[in-house]
């Protein structure tokens, strides 16, 4: 009996594995092929051709051609990761030598040099190699052939500011006998994603997994590896339907798990958050970056005496981690970029135990997954920035603040504990300490042991006194350097950027203690800095928070805002002080996206709250509407998984990547 049951359960993995053995070969096979396109620019063009160039026209011998305009993108699949490329161009120039850049996306690849006039159209051949630039975030996006050329005005009755002339292009692979990674790793992908949906695989079960691991690689090599190609139009390959599929797949694996079993939305959170280390790991490798005001923190943490004083701009914190680095063998930005990565994780860890524990467990990944979706998160776990550590300590705050309902003492301590750290990395930690304590005070008052009872005559202020307590704990270090210095226990100049951008001064606040200088910027044009405030709140809503997430989630954050859903009443009132009270004093100075860093993981809460509700209200119609919210989860992944770039946006006014 023991034997008949064992034999009954690995069936269906012996059937799995027989079956990815057979579609891999396939894909192997199929997609290894050798692959070509012919695309006449100027005939029927449109579906390789991207943006920059103009219309069609014809050369006075008849050839079709179209004008480049800036750089002009030619769209390739991601199928084989060297192409041989020749395209068939014009190129005009009155000033000799005349360049043209080829590039991959903004990545230099190859510079055509032009050093004769040359009256006609003349093939030029580009070995068109995968930059090393290339990781795997770019697995499911085209390559995009650039061409770059300066733009003038070659003829004084065209307005038009012209590059070169393109009349035709032709790619083929080179590389036939490599292994082609990319379509073996979304077909597998795709199938185990899928077979996890299906398990068991028995009966009509296994038929529909059987049917699709052996009509996928077909359908693939049709669409996207081997297109159809006639004598007078071309096919762009479908190289965006591989990568959806698996991404789908994966995401509607992730939510039907997180919703079974709590095994399985534990298995889905560390999926995503395996994901997230993947992802900074490889942007850190890739990168070669430093982060905003480096050099200040450097400088400031060059010595001991640097480190341990007042500042006027930061704290210690991140100063003391570049000093470490500096005496661990001048490795200062090394130990900043790892504090950064590290701080990073614990931020999305946070973030995704706050989930499961103020919203419910099978949510716990999608607030994973929105964190990825916040280039300006990820891009922080690769600079060497005291944004980082700062957000990571306010996180666990927050994190010990949600944790329980009534709070107990111990925790509203480690509250204050942790947001003490993170005011060693920034002094802004004070704004969200203020609702914090207000918040505090309207709760049930914490439970306290019997050797502390006589507390209770406090009533409402045991919750507010002992977050400060854990506060002012840790952050000693900092006050006490600046009474020592200074004569007052807080010292900062932050409050100048208020005048240089509410006010666009660049003269200097007239001298006094820093409460001074505050109110007379404050006072020294209220209607001015009235207006600038309701710009910036403006501004925030139209564009700052879509450039946080990517879009539309800044929407559905509002969403999440404005209904309560499964969060709790006091939960709920607490993330919202925290995101209204921070970010509407951050915005009398200036929408900075990395300024409403310490923000993100309230924001996570309120997108991860407004989906729950979505998915609760669905669930409420029965079977057809549950897929539908499995369809949205699904999409969810897909949307996160196919913008992981997009933290590159960010990174590239940082530095540069390391194989430029």
């Amino acid at each position: 009996m023991r034997y008949h049951f064992s034999r009954i359960q690995l069936l269906p993995l012996a059937t799995l594995l027989a079956l990815l053995v057979i579609s891999l070969s396939a894909t192997w096979l199929l997609a290894s092929r050798p692959w070509r396109i012919d695309a006449v620019i100027g005939g029927a063009d449109s579906a390789i051709v991207g943006t920059g160039f103009f219309t069609k026209e014809l050369s006075s011998n008849g050839t079709p051609f179209r004008w480049t305009s800036g750089p002009a993108i030619i769209n390739l699949p991601p199928v084989h990761a060297r192409y041989l490329v020749t395209i068939r161009a014009y190129i005009p120039s009155d000033v000799i030598p005349y360049y043209v850049e080829i590039k991959d996306r903004a990545f230099p690849v190859a510079t055509i040099v032009v050093t004769d006039q040359l009256p006609d159209f003349r093939r030029y051949h580009i070995l068109w190699q995968s930059p090393a630039t290339y990781h795997w975030l770019d697995l499911f996006t085209p390559r995009r052939f650039t061409i770059d050329a300066e733009t003038r005005n070659r003829n004084q009755d065209d307005p038009r500011l012209l590059g070169i002339a393109v009349s035709h292009v032709s790619i083929r692979s080179s590389n036939t006998l490599t292994a082609p990674i990319t379509p073996l790793i979304t077909i597998g992908v795709t199938l185990l994603g899928f077979a996890r949906l299906l398990w068991p695989l028995r009966g009509k079960r296994l038929v529909w997994f059987a049917v699709v691991a052996l009509l996928l690689p077909v359908g693939y090599d049709l669409l996207v590896w081997h297109p159809l190609q006639g004598n007078d139009y071309t096919w762009l390959p479908c190289s965006w339907l591989p990568g959806m599929v698996a991404a789908l797949t994966i995401g509607a694996f992730l939510a039907q798990s997180a919703a079974r079993t709590h095994s399985g939305a534990f298995i889905a959170g560390m999926i995503v958050i395996l994901l997230a280390f993947a992802v900074i790991a490889t942007l850190q490798w890739h990168w070669y970056v430093e982060g905003p005001d480096y050099y200040w923190h450097l400088y400031h943490g060059g010595s001991w005496q640097r480190v341990f004083r007042a500042h006027p701009f930061y704290p210690f914190g991140f100063p003391l981690i570049l000093w470490l680095g500096q005496l661990a063998g001048d490795q200062a930005l090394l130990f900043g970029r790892i504090a950064s990565a590290i701080a990073t994780f614990m931020t999305i860890g946070a973030t995704t135990l706050m989930v499961w524990r103020a919203i419910h467990r099978s949510y716990a990944w999608v607030a994973s997954a929105v964190m990825l979706a916040a280039p300006v998160v990820v891009s922080h776990g690769v600079f060497a920035s005291t944004d980082a550590p700062m957000v990571s300590f306010a996180a666990l705050a927050l994190l010990a603040l949600l944790w329980h309902e009534p709070l107990p003492w111990r925790q509203v301590i480690l509250a204050g504990m942790a947001l003490g750290l993170a005011y060693l990395f920034r002094v802004q930690t004070t704004m969200l300490l203020i609702p914090s304590l207000v918040w505090l005070y309207f709760q049930p008052m914490p439970q306290l042991p019997l050797r502390l009872a006589w507390l209770s005559r406090l009533g409402r202020l045991i919750g507010p006194l002992a977050l400060l307590g854990g506060f002012l704990l840790v952050s000693a270090p900092q006050w006490l350097l600046d009474i020592r210095d200074t004569g007052l226990p807080f010292s900062t100049r932050q409050y100048v950027n208020i005048w240089s951008f509410a006010f666009e001064r660049t003269d200097s606040v007239p001298e006094g203690s820093t409460f001074e200088q505050m109110w007379f910027i404050l006072n020294f044009d209220p209607y001015g800095l009235w207006r600038h405030w309701l710009g910036n709140i403006r501004q925030f809503g139209e564009h700052t928070i879509h450039q946080l997430f990517i879009w539309p989630l800044g929407l559905v954050a509002f969403g999440g805002m404005i209904v309560k859903g499964p969060l709790s009443n006091r939960r709920y009132l607490l993330l919202l002080g925290w995101v209204m009270f921070y970010g509407l004093v951050v915005m009398l100075t200036t929408n900075k996206e990395r300024f409403f860093l310490p923000m993100m993981p309230a924001l996570a809460l309120f997108i991860t709250s407004f989906l729950a509700e979505m998915d609760h209200r669905l669930r409420r119609f029965g079977n057809p509407f549950a897929f539908g919210s499995l369809l949205i989860s699904a999409i969810l992944f897909y949307w996160v998984v196919i913008n992981l770039t997009v933290a590159e946006i960010e990174l590239a006014t940082g530095g540069f990547t390391r194989h430029w």
